[in-house]
């Protein structure tokens, strides 16, 4: 498991990403059904559409929210100044 304060951004990052991937899923869906209206007539397209695109959606989120965790690269120690 990752230190405790993963566990804080992993939630944070939850409840940025969740809310707005399921608006935005939903918003997709309803302008694909909108376009191609016979899609309407599969009963289970909406659903699979709106989880699939959420998925996505949230997962593209919380990579991004989650970007500042990584470990920096240690940078090289700055070399002396040269003596006269």
């Amino acid at each position: 498991m990752g230190s405790s304060a993963m566990a804080d951004i992993r939630d944070d990052c939850g409840a940025i990403c969740r809310p707005q991937c399921d608006s935005f899923s939903s918003d997709v869906c309803n302008t694909v059904t909108d376009i191609v209206p016979i899609l309407k007539t599969l009963g289970f397209f909406f659903e699979t559409c709106d989880v699939r695109v959420s998925i996505l959606c949230r997962t593209l989120c919380f990579n991004i929210c989650t970007l500042n965790t990584i470990t920096p690269v240690a940078s090289p120690a700055a070399a002396p100044p040269c003596k006269a």
